[in-house]
């Protein structure tokens, strides 16, 4: 974890005519604060409903198209007005958990060693409810990305020491659960990302995960397509 802060102060820039720039000239951008609450993780999605992009930064969605601040849950950590400090808030991530039609939030903590989800309640006035995914290590971050290589990034890519990804699945008695894929318990620098095939030539696999400077290929058959494995058997490259 870094010992330095890089606070969020929800500035959203927007491009002014960027169709109409002319070869050589730079694109000027405008800034809007919408928020003064100081945060690390950030993500625009429709939390809503109402087919406008939301922003979700700390403890608040900001709602489209005026930026009124909902509070959604309450965070641990403090910062100051220098920026120093934490809240223990490392990723937002914008998936349907619970598979109800509404988007829900994905964090992480550093601090607590745990990932965690937020149930969109579609109302304002109760905080969303959380619930605990895992409690293991330390939680850089997360990214949201197509491990499965169905086009959708919707698999749960988590920055800690080993490489383990999450997907959201269904059960047969109804609802959803979030289950843990394990592709090495190699410890590497913190930071992960994937790819394909048609972006890298890995062994003529479909699909990789990559932590540090490691690349963990996986193949299987599903639907007569060739897929990423998820059960564990993975080749370092």
């Amino acid at each position: 974890m870094p010992k330095t802060e890089c606070s969020v102060c929800f500035l959203v820039f927007v491009a002014l005519a960027a169709s109409l720039v002319v070869a050589g000239e730079p694109i000027k951008f405008e800034s809007h604060r919408i928020g003064s609450f100081r945060s690390e993780a950030c993500c625009v999605a429709d939390f809503t409903g109402d087919g406008r992009l939301d922003i979700v930064a700390g403890p608040f969605v900001y709602v489209a198209p005026d930026w009124r601040p909902w509070k959604i849950r309450n965070l641990k950590g403090e910062v100051d007005e220098q920026g120093n400090g934490y809240y223990r808030d490392f990723a937002n991530l914008s998936i349907d958990v619970d598979g109800d039609g509404r988007l829900d939030i994905v964090s992480c903590d550093w601090f607590d060693k745990c990932i965690v989800w937020y149930r969109n309640t579609g109302s304002e006035g109760p905080l969303w409810p959380r619930t605990v995914i895992e409690i293991s290590t330390n939680y850089e971050s997360a990214d949201l990305v197509d491990i499965d290589g169905d086009g959708r990034a919707e698999e749960i890519l988590a920055h800690l020491a080993s490489t383990v990804w999450y997907e959201r699945v269904d059960k047969a008695e109804g609802g959803s659960r979030v289950v843990k894929h394990v592709v090495s318990e190699k410890p590497c620098d913190f930071g992960g990302g994937v790819g394909s095939r048609d972006e890298v030539e890995i062994n003529d696999q479909a699909g990789f995960a990559v932590n540090a400077a490691l690349a963990y290929t996986g193949e299987g058959v599903a639907g007569g397509q060739r897929r990423p494995r998820v059960d564990g058997r993975w080749s370092c490259w």
